[in-house]
């Protein structure tokens, strides 16, 4: 069944994809930020040093076998190999769900992996290049590894080893080291609650050295500092109650505040059970605290992006699984499991499509051009032109937005970030610089770049545009 499982979460990602525009469509940003830095740092730039990145270095490295290959083949059949390892990630993220929950009972283990496969929030970060993905995948290997307390000190140090690797991709996920060292203390487990966490920190520092030693500071600045004074976009509590359990996908209910309140009630019915039976086995409460403090993260965090909610997909998919698993022999609680699995599964093949290159741009003679540059680096990958940029030395920028925090890590949190770049004259400059250097220039996302109408008058004065739906082409 775990094969079965693995399969059916690989293919949910995959059809997801394809639905939405397939392997050369742009589902969003970051995926491409990171895919480009990860070429950089291939070619010798240095993060940090070099160019703007505002999380660990770790997905750097997870990425780089596959912007090293695109030497050898090219920048979109590297980006698609890495979309593909990203979905392989998410179905043994599910089959390691099926493991952890059958060993409260079998129903459990199925309903919970099938939950986490169609899961619309986390299948969204587990088709391409996202951090919370790596995130979720080490945090189910330590549970895995860790099925009670007291348990081997070799599993300990891998269930160390996984989640320091994944704290070196994103700092979020330092919480579920602090939950499990904790936990082991509370189980009088001192010993192993040191080698745990000295593993973890250890396999952390270990990754981030080298980068820490050539940026110096600004190695801090980007990934600390930066974030923590990133710009004051407070969604309201409700909002984020909404992303975080995908309420949206109720489409029966059409009223946006019954949709609220029934999805509040099934969370509800779901927790307080498992409250009840969490006792049944020695991780149960490992599970409720490390929901409930992924939670409140995702509750405190100053920005809220549409790529969050996976953070806590794991667990909450655990509890759901094997509480529903209890009352697995009652018709009506059968149904209503049918049901949900259904919903999500359709919420997941019809979310928002990505947008497709248009025939303009993939008519350009791109490869004639010594630099082009682009407000997304997605498109420097699915027109290949990424390798060939980096080859030829142009002036990259691979993430256009984040520049800000590089230019000024602090203060300006009564504005957001799109209002600080609008008022940095630094960035304005650095960002017109930047694409003006290109022979061709491609804009995915002019409305989110924060730039002036000066400086986009300045990168339009006596060159051809062209505007498509959603691309704005200058040579």
């Amino acid at each position: 069944m775990v094969y079965a499982v693995f399969v059916f979460a690989f293919l949910a990602r995959l059809l997801s994809l394809m639905f939405a525009g397939g392997f050369d469509s742009i589902l969003g940003y970051d995926d491409g930020v990171y895919f480009g830095a990860s070429a950089a740092f291939v070619h010798g730039l240095i993060p940090y040093k070099d160019f703007v990145l505002v999380h660990p270095p770790g997905i750097l490295l997870i990425l780089a076998p596959f912007t090293w290959i695109s030497k050898l083949t090219s920048d979109s059949f590297a980006f698609y190999a890495a979309r593909i390892f990203f979905m392989l990630i998410g179905a043994t993220s599910t089959a390691l769900i099926y493991v952890i929950a059958k060993r409260f009972n079998k129903p459990a283990a199925l309903i919970a992996a099938t939950i986490y496969a169609v899961w619309n929030p986390v299948v969204r970060v587990e088709r391409t290049a996202y951090l919370e993905g790596i995130g979720s995948l080490a945090l189910l290997v330590a549970l895995y590894l860790i099925p009670k307390a007291k348990t081997s000190k070799i599993q300990i140090s891998f269930a160390g080893l996984a989640l320091g690797i994944a704290v070196s991709t994103k700092l979020w996920f330092a919480v579920p080291v602090v939950i499990i060292f904790a936990w082991l203390v509370l189980n009088r487990e001192v010993l192993r609650a040191l080698i745990f966490g000295s593993v973890a920190l250890g396999t952390f520092l270990l990754i981030i050295a080298w980068f820490w030693y050539q940026a110096g500071s600004r190695f801090w600045e980007l990934i600390i500092t930066a974030q923590i004074h990133r710009a004051n976009f407070q969604l309201p509590l409700r909002t984020r109650i909404d992303q975080i359990f995908n309420f949206t996908s109720l489409t029966f209910l059409h009223n946006s505040n019954l949709r609220f309140v029934v999805g509040v009630a099934i969370v509800t019915l779901l927790t307080i059970p498992f409250i009840r039976f969490f006792k049944k086995h020695d991780q149960g409460i490992l599970i409720l605290f490390l929901f409930a403090a992924q939670f409140v993260v995702l509750l405190q965090t100053p920005v809220f992006f549409n790529a969050y909610p996976s953070f806590v997909a794991a667990t909450l998919a655990l509890i759901a699984g094997i509480t529903l698993g209890e009352f697995h022999r009652n018709i009506i609680t059968g149904l209503v499991i049918a049901s949900f699995i259904t919903i999500s599964f359709h919420s997941t093949l019809t979310q928002e499509p990505g947008r497709d290159l248009p025939t303009k741009i993939e008519q350009l003679p791109l490869q004639k051009s010594r630099c082009v540059t682009s407000d997304d680096p997605v498109l420097l990958a699915l027109t290949n032109t990424l390798t060939k940029d980096l080859q030829n030395n142009c002036h990259l920028i691979f993430d256009v937005t984040g520049v800000i925090y590089g230019i000024n890590s602090t203060n300006s949190q009564d504005m957001t970030s799109k209002e600080r770049r609008l008022k940095s004259d630094l960035y304005q400059r650095q960002i017109e610089k930047y694409l003006s250097s290109g022979s061709v220039v491609i804009l995915g996302r002019p409305k989110h770049d924060g730039l002036r109408r000066k400086t986009i008058q300045e990168l339009d004065r006596n060159r051809e545009v062209t505007e498509t739906k959603s691309f704005v082409i200058i040579q």
